[in-house]
C-alpha cells in the first residue's frame, strides 16, 4: 500500500497546533492524518513529543454507577461510556462486574465489621467471609486493616483434625506443594505446623553426588523401595525417581491389596471383554492375582507363550535388546510381564 503523502501546508498545521497544545489524536481528528504520521513529522523537524497524562475520575456515587449499568445494557460500548463520565476504560469494566451483585457495594454495619474479625480470627478466608456476609473481598480486607489484624498472604490456617492428616499424608511422601494446594493454605504454614509436631522436613534442593548415583541405584537391584532409599539419603522421594531413570533401571511397579469387593469387580470386566493386562491397569492389582481370581472362578483362558508364534518370541527377544521397556512389550502383545521374563530367561538358558 503506497504511503500517503503529506502536503508541505499540512505540515507546517501539525506543528503549529501541536505547538498550541493540541493533543495528537485532536490533530488526527481535525486534519485526517493518521497518528503515525503526525509522530513521524514531529520527529522529523526536532519536536519533542510529550506523553499526555490522561486525568481521569473515578466513579463518584451509586448512582453514576446504575446510570453506567442502564448505558451498557441500552448497548452503549464500554469505550464511550469511559468518555461520557471521563473515566477509564477499566474503571468501567469494573463497575459493570460489581453492579451484577448489588449487595456488594452497600456499607457495612459495626456489628457487621466486628463478625468480619470474628470469623476471620477462626480461620476463615476473606472470600469465605464476603460470601457469608454478601460483601465484597477487598471490603473485607479494608475492615481487617482498619482493625489492624495482619492479613494472611494465602488461603487459611488449618482447621481441627487436619494437622493429623497432613503428616499422615507428609510420611507417605506427598509434597508440600501438593498439600498446600489441597488444604488451601500456604506451605510456610504446612512447614511450620510440621516442625511443631517433630517432624523431619526433607531438603527437596538436597541432591545425591554423581559419584554415589550407582549406590542408589545398587539398594533399588537389592530389593528396597525408592521411599526407603530416600529416608537412606535424606532427599526427595523424586530424586531417587530420576536417578533410577537417569540410569535406565525399570520402576516396579507397586500394587495394592485386592478386596472382595476388587475380585467381584475383576471378573465384572472381564466377563465386559476387557483383558486381564487393563483390568490390571485399572484397579492397579497385580496381573498374577487377576489370574488367580480367574482361575479360582474358572473363567481364565490360556493366555502367554502357548499363544505366541515363535516369530513374536523373536520379535519380543528384540525389542528387549533394543532397551524397549517391559511394560510396552507387555501392551504391544497382550501378555504378562511374567511371559516376557519367561521367554528372556529360556534364550539366555
Amino acid at each position: 500500500m503506497p504511503a500517503t503523502i503529506i502536503s508541505s501546508k499540512k505540515v507546517l498545521e501539525i506543528l503549529k497546533l501541536y505547538q498550541e497544545g493540541v493533543s495528537i489524536p485532536d490533530i488526527e481528528r481535525k486534519l485526517d492524518v493518521s497518528k503515525t504520521s503526525i509522530r513521524a513529522k514531529l520527529k522529523k523537524y526536532g519536536v519533542t513529543i510529550v506523553k499526555a497524562k490522561v486525568e481521569t475520575k473515578r466513579i463518584a456515587n451509586t448512582k453514576q454507577m446504575l446510570e453506567i449499568q442502564d448505558l451498557h445494557e441500552e448497548g452503549v460500548s464500554i469505550s464511550k461510556i469511559a468518555l461520557i463520565y471521563n473515566v477509564s476504560i477499566p474503571t468501567v469494566s469494573r463497575t459493570l462486574r460489581r453492579m451484577k451483585n448489588p449487595l456488594v457495594i452497600r456499607t457495612l454495619t459495626d456489628n457487621e465489621k466486628l463478625e468480619i474479625c470474628k470469623l476471620y480470627k477462626k480461620n476463615f478466608s476473606s472470600g469465605e467471609i464476603s460470601e457469608k456476609l454478601l460483601t465484597s473481598e477487598s471490603t473485607v480486607r479494608n475492615v481487617l486493616r482498619a482493625n489492624n489484624i495482619p492479613i494472611r498472604k494465602q488461603g487459611h490456617g488449618l482447621i481441627a483434625g487436619q494437622d493429623e492428616k497432613i503428616i499422615k499424608k507428609y510420611k507417605k511422601g506427598t509434597n508440600m506443594a501438593d498439600l498446600s494446594k489441597k488444604y488451601n493454605v500456604s506451605r510456610q504454614i504446612i512447614s511450620e505446623m510440621l516442625r511443631e509436631n517433630n517432624i523431619e522436613i526433607v531438603n527437596l534442593e538436597k541432591k545425591i553426588d554423581w559419584d554415589r548415583e550407582p549406590e542408589v541405584v545398587r539398594f533399588y537391584a537389592d530389593g528396597l523401595t525408592m521411599r526407603e532409599i530416600a529416608e537412606k539419603f535424606s532427599v526427595a522421594h523424586a530424586i531417587i525417581y530420576n536417578i533410577l531413570i537417569k540410569h535406565k533401571v525399570e520402576i516396579r511397579r507397586v500394587f495394592r491389596k485386592m478386596t472382595e469387593e476388587d475380585k467381584l469387580e475383576v471378573m465384572n470386566l472381564y466377563k465386559k471383554g476387557i483383558p486381564p493386562i487393563k483390568i490390571s491397569m485399572k484397579l492397579n492389582i497385580s496381573e498374577l492375582y487377576i489370574y488367580k481370581v480367574l482361575k479360582e472362578n474358572k473363567t481364565t483362558e490360556k493366555k502367554g507363550r502357548g499363544n505366541l508364534s515363535q516369530r513374536d518370541r523373536h520379535k519380543i527377544v528384540a525389542l528387549s535388546k533394543k532397551g524397549v521397556a517391559v511394560t510396552k512389550i507387555e501392551k504391544k502383545f497382550n501378555i504378562s510381564y511374567v511371559t516376557i521374563y519367561k521367554i528372556l530367561k529360556s534364550v539366555e538358558d
